[in-house]
Order: structure tokens, then C-alpha cells, then sequence
């Protein structure tokens, strides 16, 4: 990459972080946050510095850089607990960093509470920063958690990451502070090298593993103590598996079996109907297969996932009924609760929601504003209609490109069982969360709260390989000019996701204010 070229993306990216400003109408400070600004220039020099152009095969590296440096920088610019559920995702991952596998009946936290004080979303009397991060928070120091009770059930182990940093920060220092920033970076690392990894897997799909990786509404959640980090990483993970096994025949080891049934397994923590996606080797054909016989091993394997799944779901009655463990009583918003008979009688809540929060989540992810949660950015003081109209049609462009760039092509059949498997989990989905205390359905409600489009991340990712054929149609390539473009349409994507990250992250430090 030369030197010049480095220094056009510098200046423009820098260019950015200033004129972002212009795109919303109120702002509480027309100059940036003097320690935001610090951190978001650092982040623009570190990536453009690591960045290596050029050479296609640089991509996953190039990724791993991207994504390290600009959810490092969220990770600092975010107001404490800005993100989706951080105040019950942290109680869980103290647990962890206290050691404690076995969640109990009851349990003090002082550290969660300390953090508390500064959580100006969810506590109205908490303390707001006056100059960008919250002075008091960096002289709070750590005090020990009491755990007792009998056990009432199994720890989320998808918050490892964040335990971990949340426990080098207090090994090192006494600094709750350090602790927090230090475990919403190691989310950050983690997610980074599970992308690096997943691009290595599914080379014939890395650009668009590119594009949903690292685009920022997918940085912006799982720069936060969040579980999403594993369930976009194992959804990257799978789809790199699938795009591997149908590149050529014969092309299907039983290690990538193995490995594959391990993801899909896995997203029992973040995501449990996912594991639905266990099944997809058994509807490829069998002439990916180097031993045919190794499809009848996985389908006889899955059925043991499936029960280690099912295990996992069910793991807090099992750990109940073993200690005698009653939970605590908890607040519930459904009042006149609807049962799946309910449900058959009256398909139009699911139906609605269906095509709301599924059908919908394309313009969700790409940045619409329309969403629940908004994206790419949650809890800004105010926005900015320019960027959530151009968001949306530069994603579409990039989308359609790398859709058209596919060089594998899937099986009918498969096409047909993973809609008809998407169909499935989404409305398993849909079902599961109206039984959810938090947010529920009440019978003669008209759709049902608290769908995310975050949830159907594996489907949006799925797409491009599932649309393939008919878009090449519309939209023909010449093959011979494409490989001689290869890395600079490469280089395109990766200079264009930097140009995002850098926009919304240039928005996210004039808007985001605790």
C-alpha cells in the first residue's frame, strides 16, 4: 500500500470526524469532547497504519485491524452502560469474574452498584459526566461481592470475555473504572479474532463476512458487556462453514463436520433456536462428501447436540430441582398471557410481527433508524435524518455488491430447507419472547414487544448467498474484467467500511452524552 494512498485515507477519515457535526441539526457542544476526540483520532491512526492494501489476501487480517481499533474506540467513547442490556449483562459477568459457575439465591454486587451511579439511562439521580467520561467513576475502587444461598442455576459462559477483562482490571488495579472499560475490550478482542477466524474458513465468502462484520451496527452492540458478541460471531462462523463445504465436490471432511456441530451447538447460549442450523450438512448433497458415510455419522451426532442444547435450556429447573433453590420473584409486564392455542386461533400478532421485526431487519441493520433498537447507534440525544437516509443505500450498494461477487452456488433444495429453517426459528423466536416477563403479550395486543432485529442476524447474513443467482441475473458481471479487479474491489470495501466506522463514530461522540 503506498504512502500516499495511506495519507489520502487519513486525511478524509479526519475530515470526517470533524464535519459529522454539520449532519446534525442540535448538538450539546459544536467542539468535540476534548478525550473523545483524542481517542477517535488514535483509532483512525492505528487502523490506517496497520492497514495493508493491495493484496486480497490481506482481507482477514485487514478485518481483525478494523474491528480491533474501532470497537476499542466505542468501547471508550460509549457512556457508561449505553449499551443493549449492559446493566444485566455486568451483574452476570461479575459472577463470572468472582468465579462463581453456579448463579445463587442471593447475591450483593458493590461493584455493580458503583457502576450504577453513573448509569444515566436506567437511574435518574445518576451522576453525569460534565466532560465526556464520569470523573468520580475513575477513583471508585472495588469492593468484594457475598454470594450465598443454594444454587439456582448455571452462569452464561458467553460473557467470558468480559469476565476476563473485568478480571485483569481488578487483579491490576483497584479501579472499578479499569475493570469496566478493560471488559467491554476484551468483548471487542474476542469478536475480532472469531471474525479473523471465520474469514479464513469461508474465503469464498469473506466479503461478505466483511461487510456484516464490520459494519457498525454489529461494532456498536458487541463493543459493550453483551452475550451478541458470541451469537454474531457463530452465526459468521456458520455461514463460513456452509459457503466451504458446497466451494467444490468433495470438499466435506468429517473434522469440519465436527467443528461445524460445535458452533452450531454453542449457540445454545446466545441464541438457543439457532441450533436449528445443526441440520443444514444433511441437505447438501452428497457429492460435497468425500465419504458419504460421514453424513450418516453427523445426523447421528446432531441428535446429541440437540439433547446437550435441550439440556442447557432447561438447566435452571435441573439445578433447582437438585439444591432445593427457589429464584427471586421477578416484575412481569404480561398481565392476560397468551398460550400457543391462542396463538393458532389468532395468528395476526405473530404474523404482524413477522413482517415488522423479520422482514424488516434488513432496513434495521443498514442503519433505517426505524428499528428496535435503533442503529447503528442506541440512545443518542438526538439524530441525524441525513445520515439514517444515506446509511441505508450505501449498505444496499455494498450488499448488492458483494452479493454479485459470489462465485459458489448453492443447491435448491438447500435454499428451500434453510428458508423454510429461518421460517421456523424466527417464529420460534417471535413466540418465545411473548412469554418474556420484560416485555411480553397481553391477550388483544396487536403485535409483540421487544423483537429485535439483531435477533435474525444469521438470516441477513444468509442472504446474499441465497439471492445470488437471480441478482446475477439483473445485474451481470463481466468474469475475466472482476479477477483482474480483485483487489481493488477488495481495497474498496475496506476503505469504505473505515469511512462508516469513522462517520458514526464521529456521530456517536457528538451525540452520545451521558
Amino acid at each position: 500500500m503506498k504512502r500516499n494512498q495511506k495519507l489520502f485515507i487519513l486525511v478524509i477519515s479526519v475530515i470526517l470526524l470533524f464535519i459529522t457535526q454539520l449532519a446534525v441539526s442540535i448538538i450539546p457542544n459544536q467542539m468535540p469532547n476534548t478525550s473523545k476526540l483524542f481517542i477517535s483520532l488514535v483509532v483512525i491512526v492505528g487502523v490506517v497504519f496497520c492497514l495493508k492494501l493491495g493484496n486480497s489476501e490481506k482481507l482477514a487480517k485487514n478485518t481483525f485491524f478494523i474491528i480491533l481499533f474501532f470497537g476499542i474506540g466505542i468501547s471508550l467513547i460509549k457512556p457508561v452502560q449505553f449499551g443493549i442490556d449492559e446493566e444485566t449483562h455486568l451483574r452476570w459477568t461479575i459472577r463470572l469474574a468472582d468465579g462463581q459457575l453456579f448463579t445463587r439465591e442471593q447475591e450483593k454486587q458493590p461493584d455493580w452498584a458503583t457502576v450504577e451511579k453513573y448509569d444515566t439511562l436506567r437511574n435518574p439521580a445518576a451522576e453525569h459526566a460534565k466532560n465526556g467520561f464520569p470523573n468520580k467513576f475513575f477513583s471508585d475502587e472495588h469492593k468484594a461481592s457475598t454470594y450465598s444461598g443454594k444454587k439456582i442455576g448455571i452462569n452464561n459462559i458467553s460473557l467470558i470475555p468480559n469476565a476476563l477483562g473485568w478480571k485483569i482490571g481488578m487483579v491490576t488495579t483497584s479501579r472499578v473504572a479499569v475493570a469496566y472499560y478493560l471488559g467491554r475490550i476484551f468483548n471487542v478482542i474476542a469478536y475480532a479474532l472469531m471474525v479473523c477466524l471465520a474469514m479464513k474458513i469461508g474465503k469464498k465468502y469473506r466479503e461478505v463476512l466483511l461487510l456484516f462484520a464490520a459494519f457498525p451496527t454489529t461494532l456498536w452492540i458487541v463493543s459493550s458487556f453483551q452475550y451478541d458478541w458470541l451469537f454474531y460471531s457463530l452465526s459468521l462462523m456458520i455461514l463460513a462453514f456452509i459457503t466451504k463445504f458446497i466451494s467444490e465436490k468433495e470438499s466435506i471432511r468429517k473434522k469440519d463436520l465436527i467443528l461445524y456441530l460445535v458452533t452450531t451447538t454453542l449457540m445454545m447460549f446466545p441464541k438457543f433456536p439457532f441450533i436449528l442450523m445443526g441440520v443444514v450438512p444433511l441437505f447438501i448433497s452428497k457429492r460435497y462428501y468425500i465419504n458419504v458415510k460421514d453424513k450418516i455419522w453427523y445426523g447421528i451426532s446432531l441428535i446429541g447436540s440437540v439433547l446437550i442444547a435441550v439440556g442447557w435450556y432447561l438447566q435452571s429447573t435441573i439445578v433447582k430441582m437438585i439444591s432445593k433453590g427457589t429464584s427471586p420473584e421477578v416484575s412481569t409486564n404480561i398481565t392476560n398471557k397468551a398460550g400457543i392455542s391462542y396463538f393458532i386461533k389468532h395468528p395476526l400478532p405473530i404474523v404482524r410481527t413477522f413482517i415488522r421485526d423479520v422482514l424488516g431487519s434488513f432496513s434495521g441493520f443498514s442503519g433505517s433508524n426505524t428499528s428496535n433498537p435503533p442503529a447503528p447507534l442506541q440512545y443518542v440525544q438526538h439524530t441525524s435524518s441525513f445520515i439514517t437516509g444515506i446509511l441505508p443505500v450505501i449498505f444496499t450498494f455494498l450488499f448488492i455488491l458483494v452479493t454479485i461477487r459470489i462465485k459458489i452456488k448453492l443447491d435448491k433444495i438447500a435454499k428451500i430447507f434453510i428458508y423454510i429453517g429461518y421460517l421456523v426459528i424466527s417464529l420460534a423466536i417471535i413466540y418465545a419472547l411473548s412469554g418474556d416477563n420484560r416485555v411480553g403479550y397481553n391477550i388483544g395486543e396487536l403485535s409483540i414487544s421487544g423483537v429485535q432485529f439483531r435477533y435474525f442476524y444469521p438470516i441477513l447474513l444468509s442472504l446474499p448467498l441465497l439471492w445470488r443467482d437471480w441478482m446475477k441475473k439483473i445485474i451481470p458481471i463481466n468474469e475475466v474484467k472482476e479477477l483482474e479487479d480483485e483487489s481493488r474491489i477488495t481495497d474498496f470495501l475496506q476503505i469504505s467500511m473505515i469511512y462508516i466506522n469513522v462517520l458514526i463514530l464521529s456521530l456517536g461522540m457528538y451525540t452520545l452524552v451521558s
